[in-house]
Protein backbone atom coordinates (compact mmCIF):
# COMPACT_ATOMS: atom_id res chain seq x y z
CA UNK A 1 0.00 0.00 0.00
CA UNK A 2 1.35 3.41 -0.96
CA UNK A 3 2.31 5.47 2.07
CA UNK A 4 0.69 8.86 2.62
CA UNK A 5 2.86 11.71 1.35
CA UNK A 6 3.50 12.93 4.87
CA UNK A 7 5.25 9.68 5.75
CA UNK A 8 8.09 10.26 3.29
CA UNK A 9 11.23 10.87 5.37
CA UNK A 10 9.50 12.71 8.21
CA UNK A 11 9.65 12.28 12.00
CA UNK A 12 8.13 9.13 13.46
CA UNK A 13 5.29 11.10 15.06
CA UNK A 14 3.11 10.66 11.94
CA UNK A 15 3.42 6.89 12.16
CA UNK A 16 2.06 7.13 15.65
CA UNK A 17 -0.82 9.23 14.33
CA UNK A 18 -1.69 6.50 11.85
CA UNK A 19 -1.75 3.93 14.64
CA UNK A 20 -4.14 6.22 16.47
CA UNK A 21 -6.47 6.32 13.47
CA UNK A 22 -5.27 9.31 11.38
CA UNK A 23 -4.56 8.82 7.68
CA UNK A 24 -6.82 5.79 7.38
CA UNK A 25 -9.31 7.63 5.18
CA UNK A 26 -12.05 7.43 7.84
CA UNK A 27 -13.82 10.65 8.81
CA UNK A 28 -12.87 11.67 12.33
CA UNK A 29 -15.53 12.98 14.65
CA UNK A 30 -15.07 15.91 17.00
CA UNK A 31 -12.63 15.39 19.85
CA UNK A 32 -14.31 14.12 22.97
CA UNK A 33 -12.32 16.26 25.37
CA UNK A 34 -13.04 20.00 25.70
CA UNK A 35 -11.21 22.26 23.25
CA UNK A 36 -9.18 23.88 26.01
CA UNK A 37 -7.75 20.46 26.90
CA UNK A 38 -6.51 19.63 23.38
CA UNK A 39 -2.72 19.36 22.99
CA UNK A 40 -0.64 19.97 19.86
CA UNK A 41 -1.12 16.42 18.63
CA UNK A 42 -4.89 16.62 19.15
CA UNK A 43 -5.09 19.84 17.12
CA UNK A 44 -2.94 18.28 14.43
CA UNK A 45 -5.23 15.24 14.23
CA UNK A 46 -8.23 17.56 14.07
CA UNK A 47 -6.55 19.43 11.21
CA UNK A 48 -6.06 16.17 9.30
CA UNK A 49 -9.74 15.29 9.70
CA UNK A 50 -10.87 18.74 8.60
CA UNK A 51 -8.52 18.63 5.63
CA UNK A 52 -9.89 15.25 4.56
CA UNK A 53 -13.39 16.76 4.76
CA UNK A 54 -12.32 19.61 2.45
CA UNK A 55 -12.61 22.25 5.20
CA UNK A 56 -9.28 23.88 4.43
CA UNK A 57 -9.80 27.12 6.32
CA UNK A 58 -10.73 25.27 9.49
CA UNK A 59 -7.86 22.83 8.98
CA UNK A 60 -5.46 25.76 8.69
CA UNK A 61 -6.73 27.12 12.01
CA UNK A 62 -6.27 23.72 13.65
CA UNK A 63 -2.69 23.40 12.39
CA UNK A 64 -2.01 26.94 13.57
CA UNK A 65 -3.26 26.06 17.05
CA UNK A 66 -1.02 22.98 17.02
CA UNK A 67 1.98 25.18 16.15
CA UNK A 68 1.10 27.68 18.88
CA UNK A 69 1.15 24.90 21.45
CA UNK A 70 4.28 23.20 20.05
CA UNK A 71 6.36 25.47 17.77
CA UNK A 72 8.75 22.59 17.13
CA UNK A 73 6.10 20.38 15.49
CA UNK A 74 7.56 20.23 11.95
CA UNK A 75 4.66 18.33 10.42
CA UNK A 76 2.17 20.95 11.61
CA UNK A 77 4.21 23.62 9.84
CA UNK A 78 4.26 21.45 6.70
CA UNK A 79 0.52 20.82 6.74
CA UNK A 80 -0.27 24.46 7.35
CA UNK A 81 1.95 25.35 4.40
CA UNK A 82 -0.06 22.95 2.25
CA UNK A 83 -3.31 24.63 3.33
CA UNK A 84 -1.91 28.06 2.54
CA UNK A 85 -0.80 26.83 -0.87
CA UNK A 86 -4.32 25.55 -1.57
CA UNK A 87 -5.71 28.92 -0.54
CA UNK A 88 -3.45 30.75 -3.00
CA UNK A 89 -0.98 32.23 -0.51
CA UNK A 90 2.42 31.10 -1.85
CA UNK A 91 4.48 33.50 0.28
CA UNK A 92 3.08 32.16 3.54
CA UNK A 93 3.24 28.58 2.23
CA UNK A 94 6.95 29.06 1.53
CA UNK A 95 7.48 30.42 5.03
CA UNK A 96 5.79 27.39 6.59
CA UNK A 97 7.64 24.86 4.43
CA UNK A 98 10.91 26.62 5.32
CA UNK A 99 10.16 26.34 9.02
CA UNK A 100 9.36 22.65 8.55
CA UNK A 101 12.74 21.89 6.93
CA UNK A 102 14.57 24.05 9.46
CA UNK A 103 13.06 21.94 12.23
CA UNK A 104 13.68 18.66 10.39
CA UNK A 105 16.42 18.97 7.72
CA UNK A 106 15.61 15.57 6.17
CA UNK A 107 11.96 16.41 5.57
CA UNK A 108 11.95 15.45 1.87
CA UNK A 109 8.27 16.16 1.29
CA UNK A 110 8.56 19.70 2.67
CA UNK A 111 11.53 20.40 0.39
CA UNK A 112 9.53 18.98 -2.51
CA UNK A 113 6.46 21.11 -1.79
CA UNK A 114 8.61 24.21 -1.30
CA UNK A 115 10.31 23.47 -4.61
CA UNK A 116 6.92 23.25 -6.32
CA UNK A 117 5.94 26.69 -5.03
CA UNK A 118 9.32 28.20 -5.92
CA UNK A 119 9.08 26.82 -9.45
CA UNK A 120 5.52 28.07 -9.85
CA UNK A 121 6.60 31.56 -8.78
CA UNK A 122 9.54 31.65 -11.20
CA UNK A 123 12.33 31.12 -8.64
CA UNK A 124 13.96 28.38 -10.64
CA UNK A 125 17.41 28.31 -9.02
CA UNK A 126 15.90 27.91 -5.56
CA UNK A 127 13.46 25.31 -6.84
CA UNK A 128 16.32 23.32 -8.38
CA UNK A 129 18.16 23.45 -5.06
CA UNK A 130 15.12 22.07 -3.24
CA UNK A 131 14.51 19.26 -5.74
CA UNK A 132 18.22 18.40 -5.52
CA UNK A 133 17.90 18.17 -1.74
CA UNK A 134 14.89 15.88 -2.14
CA UNK A 135 16.93 13.61 -4.39
CA UNK A 136 19.80 13.53 -1.92
CA UNK A 137 17.35 12.24 0.70
CA UNK A 138 15.29 10.06 -1.66
CA UNK A 139 17.33 9.27 -4.81
CA UNK A 140 14.52 7.34 -6.50
CA UNK A 141 11.99 10.18 -6.43
CA UNK A 142 10.91 10.33 -10.09
CA UNK A 143 8.65 13.36 -9.61
CA UNK A 144 11.53 15.40 -8.19
CA UNK A 145 13.64 14.63 -11.28
CA UNK A 146 10.69 15.58 -13.49
CA UNK A 147 10.08 18.92 -11.78
CA UNK A 148 13.78 19.74 -11.68
CA UNK A 149 13.84 19.02 -15.41
CA UNK A 150 11.02 21.50 -15.95
CA UNK A 151 12.91 24.11 -13.95
CA UNK A 152 16.06 23.54 -16.02
CA UNK A 153 13.97 23.97 -19.17
CA UNK A 154 12.56 27.26 -17.89
CA UNK A 155 16.12 28.42 -17.25
CA UNK A 156 17.04 27.67 -20.87
CA UNK A 157 19.18 24.61 -20.14
CA UNK A 158 17.59 21.92 -22.32
CA UNK A 159 20.38 19.35 -21.97
CA UNK A 160 20.03 19.32 -18.19
CA UNK A 161 16.26 19.17 -18.55
CA UNK A 162 16.47 16.13 -20.85
CA UNK A 163 18.94 14.46 -18.47
CA UNK A 164 16.54 14.88 -15.56
CA UNK A 165 13.52 13.62 -17.49
CA UNK A 166 15.62 10.60 -18.45
CA UNK A 167 16.52 10.06 -14.78
CA UNK A 168 12.83 10.27 -13.90
CA UNK A 169 12.13 7.53 -16.45
CA UNK A 170 14.93 5.37 -15.09
CA UNK A 171 13.31 5.67 -11.67
CA UNK A 172 9.80 5.07 -13.08
CA UNK A 173 9.67 3.65 -16.63
CA UNK A 174 5.87 4.07 -16.65
CA UNK A 175 5.95 7.80 -15.93
CA UNK A 176 3.94 9.16 -18.88
CA UNK A 177 4.35 12.80 -17.86
CA UNK A 178 8.15 12.51 -17.97
CA UNK A 179 7.96 11.11 -21.53
CA UNK A 180 5.67 14.04 -22.42
CA UNK A 181 7.98 16.65 -20.89
CA UNK A 182 11.09 15.18 -22.49
CA UNK A 183 9.29 15.15 -25.84
CA UNK A 184 8.55 18.86 -25.53
CA UNK A 185 12.19 19.76 -24.97
CA UNK A 186 13.36 17.42 -27.73
CA UNK A 187 10.90 19.09 -30.11
CA UNK A 188 12.24 22.53 -29.17
CA UNK A 189 15.72 21.25 -30.00
CA UNK A 190 14.56 20.06 -33.42
CA UNK A 191 14.85 16.37 -32.54
CA UNK A 192 11.46 15.59 -34.03
CA UNK A 193 11.78 11.81 -34.43
CA UNK A 194 12.76 11.40 -30.79
CA UNK A 195 9.97 13.76 -29.74
CA UNK A 196 7.37 11.73 -31.64
CA UNK A 197 8.71 8.54 -30.04
CA UNK A 198 8.35 10.04 -26.56
CA UNK A 199 4.84 11.38 -27.19
CA UNK A 200 3.90 7.96 -28.52
CA UNK A 201 5.26 6.28 -25.37
CA UNK A 202 3.35 8.75 -23.19
CA UNK A 203 0.17 7.84 -25.07
CA UNK A 204 0.85 4.11 -24.81
CA UNK A 205 1.08 4.55 -21.03
CA UNK A 206 -1.88 6.94 -20.84
CA UNK A 207 -4.24 6.69 -23.83
CA UNK A 208 -6.32 9.57 -22.39
CA UNK A 209 -3.39 12.02 -22.43
CA UNK A 210 -5.08 14.78 -24.45
CA UNK A 211 -2.17 17.22 -24.46
CA UNK A 212 0.20 14.55 -25.75
CA UNK A 213 -2.07 14.02 -28.76
CA UNK A 214 -2.21 17.79 -29.35
CA UNK A 215 1.54 18.28 -29.09
CA UNK A 216 2.32 15.25 -31.24
CA UNK A 217 -0.03 16.80 -33.79
CA UNK A 218 2.19 19.87 -33.87
CA UNK A 219 5.20 17.69 -34.68
CA UNK A 220 3.33 15.85 -37.44
CA UNK A 221 2.46 19.26 -38.85
CA UNK A 222 6.12 20.29 -38.87
CA UNK A 223 6.86 17.06 -40.72
CA UNK A 224 4.17 17.96 -43.32
CA UNK A 225 2.12 14.91 -42.31
CA UNK A 226 -1.10 16.87 -42.16
CA UNK A 227 -3.56 13.97 -42.00
CA UNK A 228 -1.77 12.60 -38.96
CA UNK A 229 -1.72 16.05 -37.36
CA UNK A 230 -5.46 16.52 -37.83
CA UNK A 231 -6.09 13.01 -36.53
CA UNK A 232 -4.13 13.79 -33.36
CA UNK A 233 -5.87 17.12 -32.78
CA UNK A 234 -9.20 15.37 -33.31
CA UNK A 235 -8.32 12.60 -30.85
CA UNK A 236 -7.28 15.20 -28.27
CA UNK A 237 -10.69 16.85 -28.61
CA UNK A 238 -12.52 13.53 -28.36
CA UNK A 239 -10.80 13.03 -25.01
CA UNK A 240 -11.23 16.62 -23.84
CA UNK A 241 -13.67 18.85 -25.68
CA UNK A 242 -12.42 21.83 -23.64
CA UNK A 243 -8.82 21.57 -24.85
CA UNK A 244 -8.93 24.88 -26.66
CA UNK A 245 -5.41 24.73 -28.12
CA UNK A 246 -6.39 21.65 -30.14
CA UNK A 247 -9.26 23.62 -31.72
CA UNK A 248 -6.85 26.46 -32.49
CA UNK A 249 -4.15 24.23 -33.96
CA UNK A 250 -6.58 22.22 -36.07
CA UNK A 251 -8.30 25.40 -37.24
CA UNK A 252 -5.01 27.00 -38.27
CA UNK A 253 -3.93 23.89 -40.17
CA UNK A 254 -7.28 23.57 -41.92
CA UNK A 255 -6.98 27.23 -42.94
CA UNK A 256 -3.54 26.60 -44.41
CA UNK A 257 -4.96 23.60 -46.30
CA UNK A 258 -7.78 25.73 -47.73
CA UNK A 259 -10.56 24.06 -45.72
CA UNK A 260 -12.11 27.36 -44.64
CA UNK A 261 -15.49 25.97 -43.54
CA UNK A 262 -13.92 23.58 -41.05
CA UNK A 263 -11.41 26.23 -40.03
CA UNK A 264 -14.26 28.57 -39.07
CA UNK A 265 -15.86 25.75 -37.08
CA UNK A 266 -12.64 25.10 -35.16
CA UNK A 267 -11.96 28.72 -34.32
CA UNK A 268 -15.57 29.03 -33.21
CA UNK A 269 -14.98 26.09 -30.86
CA UNK A 270 -11.88 27.80 -29.52
CA UNK A 271 -13.71 31.10 -29.03
CA UNK A 272 -16.54 29.45 -27.12
CA UNK A 273 -13.89 28.59 -24.52
CA UNK A 274 -11.79 31.78 -24.91
CA UNK A 275 -14.20 34.48 -26.13
CA UNK A 276 -11.74 37.34 -25.64
CA UNK A 277 -8.86 35.94 -27.70
CA UNK A 278 -8.04 38.57 -30.31
CA UNK A 279 -5.74 36.33 -32.39
CA UNK A 280 -8.40 33.64 -32.75
CA UNK A 281 -10.96 36.26 -33.79
CA UNK A 282 -8.52 37.50 -36.41
CA UNK A 283 -7.90 33.92 -37.62
CA UNK A 284 -11.61 33.18 -37.87
CA UNK A 285 -12.07 36.49 -39.67
CA UNK A 286 -9.47 35.45 -42.23
CA UNK A 287 -11.19 32.10 -42.81
CA UNK A 288 -14.53 33.87 -43.26
CA UNK A 289 -12.89 36.36 -45.60
CA UNK A 290 -11.51 33.49 -47.71
CA UNK A 291 -15.00 32.01 -47.85
CA UNK A 292 -16.36 35.34 -49.08
CA UNK A 293 -18.37 35.95 -45.89
CA UNK A 294 -17.28 39.57 -45.70
CA UNK A 295 -19.71 40.93 -43.10
CA UNK A 296 -18.94 38.25 -40.46
CA UNK A 297 -15.24 38.58 -41.27
CA UNK A 298 -15.34 42.33 -40.69
CA UNK A 299 -17.22 41.73 -37.42
CA UNK A 300 -14.43 39.38 -36.26
CA UNK A 301 -11.65 41.81 -37.16
CA UNK A 302 -13.55 44.62 -35.43
CA UNK A 303 -14.01 42.56 -32.26
CA UNK A 304 -10.31 41.68 -32.30
CA UNK A 305 -9.47 45.39 -32.47
CA UNK A 306 -11.85 46.22 -29.65
CA UNK A 307 -9.95 43.72 -27.51
CA UNK A 308 -6.52 44.83 -28.74
CA UNK A 309 -6.44 48.26 -30.41
CA UNK A 310 -2.74 47.79 -31.20
CA UNK A 311 -3.35 44.60 -33.22
CA UNK A 312 -2.01 45.86 -36.54
CA UNK A 313 -2.66 42.70 -38.53
CA UNK A 314 -6.38 42.97 -37.81
CA UNK A 315 -6.39 46.48 -39.35
CA UNK A 316 -4.66 45.12 -42.43
CA UNK A 317 -7.10 42.23 -42.74
CA UNK A 318 -10.16 44.37 -42.14
CA UNK A 319 -8.90 46.81 -44.74
CA UNK A 320 -8.74 43.96 -47.25
CA UNK A 321 -12.30 42.95 -46.36
CA UNK A 322 -13.57 46.53 -46.76
CA UNK A 323 -11.78 46.63 -50.12
CA UNK A 324 -13.46 43.40 -51.28
CA UNK A 325 -16.80 44.76 -50.10
CA UNK A 326 -16.28 47.93 -52.13
CA UNK A 327 -16.04 50.25 -49.11
CA UNK A 328 -12.86 51.90 -50.32
CA UNK A 329 -12.72 54.82 -47.89
CA UNK A 330 -13.00 52.47 -44.92
CA UNK A 331 -10.30 50.28 -46.49
CA UNK A 332 -8.00 53.28 -46.88
CA UNK A 333 -8.59 54.27 -43.25
CA UNK A 334 -7.55 50.82 -42.03
CA UNK A 335 -4.51 50.67 -44.29
CA UNK A 336 -3.50 54.14 -43.11
CA UNK A 337 -3.75 53.00 -39.49
CA UNK A 338 -1.72 49.89 -40.18
CA UNK A 339 0.98 51.87 -42.03
CA UNK A 340 1.19 54.32 -39.15
CA UNK A 341 2.09 51.31 -36.98
CA UNK A 342 4.21 49.56 -39.63
CA UNK A 343 5.52 52.17 -42.08
CA UNK A 344 7.92 49.73 -43.75
CA UNK A 345 5.30 47.18 -44.81
CA UNK A 346 5.46 46.60 -48.59
CA UNK A 347 2.29 44.49 -48.42
CA UNK A 348 0.25 47.32 -46.91
CA UNK A 349 1.64 49.84 -49.41
CA UNK A 350 0.62 47.51 -52.24
CA UNK A 351 -2.86 46.96 -50.80
CA UNK A 352 -3.45 50.67 -50.36
CA UNK A 353 -2.17 51.31 -53.86
CA UNK A 354 -4.76 48.88 -55.22
CA UNK A 355 -7.54 50.81 -53.48
CA UNK A 356 -6.28 54.10 -54.91
CA UNK A 357 -6.33 52.46 -58.34
CA UNK A 358 -9.93 51.35 -57.85
CA UNK A 359 -10.83 54.92 -56.87
CA UNK A 360 -9.15 56.16 -60.04
CA UNK A 361 -6.37 58.04 -58.20
CA UNK A 362 -3.49 56.56 -60.19
CA UNK A 363 -0.85 59.02 -59.03
CA UNK A 364 -1.37 58.00 -55.41
CA UNK A 365 -1.53 54.37 -56.48
CA UNK A 366 1.81 54.64 -58.29
CA UNK A 367 3.35 56.34 -55.26
CA UNK A 368 2.25 53.46 -53.01
CA UNK A 369 3.43 50.77 -55.43
CA UNK A 370 6.77 52.56 -55.78
CA UNK A 371 7.15 52.67 -52.00
CA UNK A 372 6.36 48.95 -51.82
CA UNK A 373 9.08 48.29 -54.39
CA UNK A 374 11.59 50.47 -52.57
CA UNK A 375 10.98 48.30 -49.49
CA UNK A 376 10.96 45.03 -51.45
CA UNK A 377 12.57 45.20 -54.91
CA UNK A 378 11.51 41.63 -55.65
CA UNK A 379 7.78 42.25 -55.15
CA UNK A 380 6.35 41.10 -58.48
CA UNK A 381 2.72 41.99 -57.64
CA UNK A 382 3.68 45.60 -56.95
CA UNK A 383 5.42 45.83 -60.34
CA UNK A 384 2.36 44.38 -62.05
CA UNK A 385 -0.05 46.67 -60.19
CA UNK A 386 2.08 49.73 -60.93
CA UNK A 387 2.16 48.67 -64.55
CA UNK A 388 -1.64 48.65 -64.59
CA UNK A 389 -1.73 52.16 -63.09
CA UNK A 390 0.75 53.44 -65.69
CA UNK A 391 -1.40 51.91 -68.41
CA UNK A 392 -4.50 53.67 -67.05
CA UNK A 393 -2.56 56.93 -67.18
CA UNK A 394 -1.72 56.21 -70.83
CA UNK A 395 1.99 55.59 -70.24
CA UNK A 396 2.33 52.28 -72.07
CA UNK A 397 6.14 52.19 -72.05
CA UNK A 398 6.28 52.45 -68.24
CA UNK A 399 3.47 49.91 -68.00
CA UNK A 400 5.32 47.54 -70.33
CA UNK A 401 8.55 47.90 -68.33
CA UNK A 402 6.83 47.11 -65.03
CA UNK A 403 4.93 44.09 -66.33
CA UNK A 404 8.11 42.75 -67.94
CA UNK A 405 9.82 43.04 -64.56
CA UNK A 406 6.92 41.28 -62.86
CA UNK A 407 7.11 38.42 -65.36
CA UNK A 408 10.88 38.12 -64.93
CA UNK A 409 10.29 37.62 -61.19
CA UNK A 410 7.48 35.11 -61.78
CA UNK A 411 8.07 33.68 -65.27
CA UNK A 412 5.27 31.10 -65.20
CA UNK A 413 2.45 33.51 -64.35
CA UNK A 414 -0.04 33.31 -67.22
CA UNK A 415 -1.83 36.54 -66.26
CA UNK A 416 1.38 38.53 -66.40
CA UNK A 417 2.20 37.00 -69.79
CA UNK A 418 -1.23 37.81 -71.27
CA UNK A 419 -1.12 41.41 -70.06
CA UNK A 420 2.41 41.79 -71.40
CA UNK A 421 1.28 40.57 -74.83
CA UNK A 422 -1.63 43.01 -74.80
CA UNK A 423 0.64 45.93 -73.86
CA UNK A 424 3.11 44.98 -76.60
CA UNK A 425 0.20 44.97 -79.06
CA UNK A 426 -0.89 48.42 -77.87
CA UNK A 427 2.63 49.74 -78.29
CA UNK A 428 2.93 48.30 -81.78
CA UNK A 429 -0.42 49.85 -82.69
CA UNK A 430 0.80 53.27 -81.60
CA UNK A 431 3.95 53.15 -83.73
CA UNK A 432 3.76 55.19 -86.97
Amino acid sequence: MKKPLILMAVPLITAALLVNGCGTGKQQGPAVQPVEDLNALDWFKRGLSLEQAGQHEEALKAYTRSIEIDPGFSEAWYKRGAMREIQGDPAQALADYTEAVNLYPRFAEAYYKRGVVLKRTGKYDQAIADFTRVLQIDPGRAKAYNLRGLAWDEKGEPDRAIADFTKALEADPNYAVAFYNRAGVLAEQGQLDQAIADYTMALALNPEFDKAYNDRGLIWEQRDQYDRAIADYTKALEINSRLSEAYYNRGALRYDLGDYNESVTDFTGFLEINPHHSKALNKRGLARFRKGDLVPAIADFTKALELDPAFGQAYLNRGSAWDSKGDYDLALADFDTYLAMNPRSPEACNKRGLVWSKKGDYDRAIADFSKALALNPGYDEAYFNRGFAWDQKGNIREALSDVQKALSLRPHDTTYRKVLSALEGQLRGKKP
